[in-house]
């Protein structure tokens, strides 16, 4: 009995659910989708009749306008100087921190009693 092989509808379905996983879909990544099966010069056929009715545009760095290209490098250079004062201001914070607690390590051990826990809750004794 013949196999029935595969067809455009089952590499458009595979390419379909390699770009959904953000992978890209190459002859070797369509035909493991598809288990193994079809030949590469017809999956190659069919990916490359897939590619020229696609309407999305190819994404190339280049296409990018002077403009957009711009607006993201001003981006980019505003969300690195907003995680360094981020950055520097947990530094602080932490090193705050770190002082208060030691200087409460402190005022505990020059308390009278030392290191014993209090117990503010006790009954208060009386007639």
């Amino acid at each position: 009995m013949a196999r029935g092989g595969i067809n455009k509808a089952l590499v458009q379905k595979a390419r379909s659910a390699l770009l959904a996983r953000g992978v890209h879909p190459s002859i070797d990544s369509v035909r493991v989708e598809l288990g193994n099966t079809g030949s590469k010069t017809t999956i190659s056929r069919y990916l490359q009749e897939l590619e020229a009715t696609d309407i999305r545009p190819q994404s190339d760095p280049k296409r990018l306008s002077d403009e957009l290209s711009a607006f993201v490098d001003q981006l980019l250079k505003r969300l690195l100087e907003e995680a360094s004062q981020l950055r520097s201001t947990s530094e602080t914070l932490s090193q705050q921190l770190a002082e208060a607690m030691e200087s409460l390590a402190l005022a505990k051990s020059a308390a009278p009693g030392g290191d014993a826990p209090r117990n503010d809750a006790s009954p208060a004794t009386g007639s």
